[in-house]
């Protein structure tokens, strides 16, 4: 329950989950696709299977869809939201993982 009061005594949630899937921290490295511009190089800190976190020096040229690349792994992307250096990515199809 969520206080909606300042009489209610209920908690207030501290942090609320909307990930639909586990994620597993790694640090890969790989590269961003963006049509017409050289790849990028990104780096990898989380996955999971509908996303990943990626850190990322050249932010501002990343549209809002690209192609990630690290290794034999590829997915189309969209940002769900960027800072300075980190940009968080859902693959666009959900993606065969284990966070296991």
């Amino acid at each position: 329950m969520l206080r909606t009061h300042p009489d209610d005594t209920a908690p207030l949630p501290s942090f609320v989950e909307r990930r639909h899937f586990g994620r597993r921290q790694v640090a890969f490295e790989g590269h961003v696709h963006v049509p017409l511009r050289p790849p990028l190089v990104c780096r990898m800190l989380n996955i999971s299977q509908g996303g990943a976190l990626l850190e990322i020096d050249r932010y501002e040229w990343v549209p809002a869809k690209f192609r990630v690349v690290v290794g034999n792994f590829e997915s189309e992307c969209h940002v769900r939201h960027r800072d300075r250096k980190h940009i968080g990515v859902e693959f666009t199809v959900p993606v065969r993982f284990d966070p296991a």
